[in-house]
């Protein structure tokens, strides 16, 4: 959910960017959009943070939220020009990179310690397989029953 609603704030932004060059007066209904799926976009990544991510990287929560607000700044008072679009752009596109690099680094183990460095789970190389799929196909991964895995003995 946290990629899905990152593409719709891009396919909204879009959207935006070609009805304000070409239909102005359907500005209004395409921001609402956008905006919309900007909050989504922010609520699966403050979930992502949270659920996969340790304390020591809350220092970045607080980053994202400043960035938020300071684009929130710009999308109220600098009336969309073509500067904020890009800001957007890159905004979505490298702070998506950082937040899934960052999620990586919290799942490696410590070759000398055998231990996850950042997060606090069980040392068990197949719960680690399940955190990485889960975290590379959350969708699909949803669709299967978790009695499936317990059977298989994954969880």
């Amino acid at each position: 959910m946290f990629f899905l609603s990152f593409f719709l704030s891009f396919f909204f932004l879009f959207l935006l960017f070609l009805f304000f060059l070409f239909f102005p007066f359907f500005f209004l209904f395409f921001f609402f959009f956008f905006f919309f799926s900007f909050l989504l976009f922010v609520f699966f990544f403050i979930l992502f943070l949270f659920f996969f991510l340790s304390f020591l990287f809350l220092f970045y929560f607080f980053f994202f939220l400043f960035l938020l607000f300071f684009s929130l700044f710009l999308v109220f008072f600098c009336s969309f020009s073509f500067f904020l679009l890009f800001f957007l752009f890159f905004f979505f596109f490298f702070f998506s990179l950082f937040s899934f690099s960052f999620f990586l680094f919290s799942i490696i183990r410590f070759p000398h310690t055998n231990r996850f460095p950042i997060t606090r789970m069980k040392q068990n190389r197949r719960l680690f397989s399940v955190i990485l799929s889960l975290s590379l196909f959350r969708l699909r991964f949803l669709s299967i029953p978790l009695s499936l895995l317990r059977e298989r003995g994954l969880l």
